[in-house]
């Protein structure tokens, strides 16, 4: 019987991945319950939320998280799943991929405020502990009102910049950014 390993999940559109995703990303890799952390972008967004193209979005969040080494990965499994990408599917599907697997999820405040909204809500929770990271200007509801904060970066400010012609160093990592000038991404 193997031992069973704890892996903590970042979902999100990354569209861009920003240095917000990698401080949680990181933060998580620091808790001593935490085995790894995989990053899953999202296929088809929930609310119909256009996205740049998956293997694009898949690719610039290998490249952010890239430096902390093999405990941290971006996972295919909402592209492999098809269709709209939900929590509660893209959960059930690694519970029976990865059985000796626990699963925490990592959020920001802002998303975890929002979760009522989420479908099948009751069957997330019974699968999930959540991991909960402030994010600045949002309250954290308890028990996570001392989670560490982070700056509020967001990936809607970062493509607005772009199309702005704005600067964008610092709010994405180095090669991400190298990356989205390569493609000219959200011009």
């Amino acid at each position: 019987m193997s031992e069973t390993r704890v892996v903590a999940l970042l979902g999100g559109s990354f569209d861009p991945p920003h240095i917000g995703h990698v401080l949680m990303a990181s933060w998580a890799l620091c808790l001593p319950e935490v085995d790894e952390v995989w990053l899953l972008p999202t296929f088809l967004h929930p609310f119909g939320k256009e996205l740049s193209d998956f293997d694009t979005r898949y690719e610039m969040c290998e490249r952010a998280i890239e430096h902390l080494g093999p405990r941290a990965r971006v996972e295919r499994i909402e592209e492999s799943l098809g269709g709209v990408s939900y929590t509660v599917r893209t959960l059930q599907a690694l519970g029976e991929r990865e059985p000796n697997t626990e699963w925490r999820w990592i959020g920001g405040a802002d998303t975890w405020n929002q979760r009522h909204a989420w479908r099948d809500w009751e069957t997330i929770a019974s699968l999930i502990e959540p991991i909960i990271v402030g994010r600045e200007g949002v309250p954290s509801e308890a028990p996570f009102e001392n989670a560490p904060v982070l700056p509020d970066i967001s990936s809607t400010e970062i493509r607005a910049r772009i199309t702005a012609g704005e600067p964008i160093e610092g709010l994405v990592p180095l090669e991400v950014l190298e990356r989205i000038q390569q493609l000219r991404l959200y011009r």
